[in-house]
């Protein structure tokens, strides 16, 4: 006959034990797994916003740009959404959008008004401005959209200040940017908009 045995009071507690290390092994991890997985969400959400922001720039057909010039950052996101993205333009002029591709999923904000957008047009070299395309000196360097700081005001825009900074809500603080040559890359805040290390500059 078989003798029953039952775990004592240490072995339970030694098993308990294990499994606690195991998980603060595996769980910081998983937090990161799942942070590069979001970030690279949302770096396929910019490349599918380029696509459709130059398609808007170089058609013309809305009237607040000319074609192959920059638009004014005005409801750029509607205009780009609706008119090449596949969704229904919806009243009012300011109101939201429903493309999934303008959410990031490490993101807060996800009311797709100017108000709440997890991206922001580069407002101070391009939304304002409105150079054409051939008169960025360097467009590798040159930011046209980036993560927003999502503070719930104009967060459509980005722009070098305190009122509208681009945000650092990936892993290590790092912001998804996309640039003018339609290429992304995670970047430091600080350096989204030092003209050391980017030459924002636009032909005279």
């Amino acid at each position: 006959m078989n003798k029953k045995t039952n775990f004592t009071l240490i072995e339970l507690l030694v098993v308990v034990a294990i499994i606690g290390i195991l998980a603060s092994i595996l769980l910081p991890s998983l937090a990161r797994a799942r942070s590069k997985g979001q970030s690279a969400v949302c770096k396929s959400n910019l490349k599918q916003i380029a696509y459709g922001m130059y398609m808007f720039i170089h058609d013309g057909r809305d009237g607040s740009h000319t074609s192959g010039q920059f638009p004014t950052y005005d409801i750029w996101f509607k205009r780009v959404s609706t008119l090449y993205m596949g969704e229904e333009w919806q009243s009012p002029y300011y109101g939201a959008i429903q493309n999934p591709v303008f959410d990031c999923p490490s993101g807060e904000n996800t009311g797709g008004t100017y108000q709440n957008l997890s991206y922001g047009y580069s407002y101070w070299f391009l939304g304002s401005v409105k150079p054409k395309v051939g008169e960025i000196n360097s467009p590798s360097d040159m930011i046209m959209i980036g993560d927003s700081d999502e503070n719930g005001s104009w967060d459509s825009v980005i722009h070098p200040n305190n009122n509208y900074p681009v945000g650092n809500r990936h892993s290590k603080a790092m912001a998804n940017v996309l640039f003018i040559d339609s290429h992304v890359e995670s970047t430091k805040r600080a350096h989204t908009f030092d003209s050391s290390t980017r030459p924002f500059m636009v032909n005279n």
